[in-house]
């Protein structure tokens, strides 16, 4: 699964349990935070693997950046790669 689009499943699952503690009715306050929590778990998920998609691309790009310094012939950059720089 591309992790562009895992992130999004899981920031839209954090929606959808937002959503769903603003819908509960007051009596049911245990239930509406147990949807806030698995929110804020989908949310913590999403950001981890934000963080280590920018943390691979820094790496990569410091090792074309070591390479192309030492002399040797770098390969192209990614295009997602282009994007950021």
């Amino acid at each position: 699964m591309n992790a562009d689009y895992a992130i999004y499943l899981l920031r839209r699952r954090r929606d959808e349990r937002i959503t769903a503690a603003e819908r509960t009715p007051p009596r049911h306050h245990e239930f509406a935070e147990h949807c806030r929590a698995e929110a804020r778990f989908f949310d913590g998920v999403a950001d981890c693997i934000e963080q280590l998609q920018r943390e691979a691309i820094e790496e990569r790009t410091s090792r074309v950046l070591e390479k192309a310094g030492a002399g040797g012939v770098p390969r192209p950059l990614p295009a997602i790669l282009k994007e950021l720089l």
